[in-house]
């Protein structure tokens, strides 16, 4: 098609780049362990980068907002003190309980909110038909503060990560699913786990004064 190629050079130009960045990462660095994988045909390293950078976007608000619910559940900062209390956060760690709070966080507060999807059977929806192939947009924040299903729309409830009673809800989908899942909910999940086992370590987060937001059984609401 004609201009095919001049809409491709932006996308050339950033792949070229991103392979400069991994031909030269520093020794031990995730860039210099994503430059050894070879490209298969089907997959390659280059490609894998950009999703991981986007995925980093919003890391960073989870992180903090899992630390905004640490701090105002008390028993649950706990939880996480002792699962961390013996643990070498220099080495890799599997750290379920932050995970969960991670993942709640998530839940809560979505960063993203609409998802995309098309349907692969006639869907009948109230007096209509839609055909296969309809495009979908799911409002995520929608089914996880769902309150006419969840007892816990507005509460923080990681226990549902640790239980497995969360995998097995369709509808809860912090990092998408299915084929379409977010490729860098892992990467996320672990350093996004790591930062907040090393801060909570070395710092102990103040508790909401009596004019910050407090606990309820529904939720949120402002202290007088």
């Amino acid at each position: 098609m004609p201009g095919s190629r001049c809409t491709n050079r932006p996308r050339d130009r950033f792949r070229n780049a991103v392979r400069t960045h991994l031909d030269r990462a520093e020794p031990g660095s995730l860039a210099a362990m994503m430059a050894r994988i070879p490209a298969d045909g089907r997959t390659d390293p280059v490609d894998q980068v950009p999703q991981w950078l986007f995925a980093y976007d919003p890391a960073g608000a989870v992180a903090y907002r899992a630390l905004a619910l640490l701090t105002a559940y008390p028993d649950e900062l706990a939880r996480v003190r002792a699962e961390i209390a013996e643990r070498d956060l220099t080495e890799p760690q599997d750290l379920p309980r932050l995970r969960a709070a991670i993942l709640e966080s998530v839940r809560l507060w979505p960063t993203t909110p609409l998802l995309l999807r098309d349907t692969t059977a006639p869907t009948t929806w109230g007096e209509s038909t839609l055909p296969a192939g309809t495009a979908m947009i799911i409002p995520t924040w929608f089914l996880h503060r769902d309150d006419c299903t969840r007892d816990d729309a507005d509460r923080f409830h990681p226990e549902q990560w640790l239980d497995g009673g969360a995998h097995e809800d369709w509808s809860l989908v912090p990092f998408s699913a299915g084929p379409a899942a977010c490729p860098g909910r892992e990467l996320v999940l672990f350093t996004a786990s790591t930062f907040l086992a090393v801060l909570l370590r070395e710092l102990d987060p103040a508790p909401p004064s009596c004019r910050a937001v407090s606990r309820c059984r529904r939720g949120w609401t402002r202290s007088p």
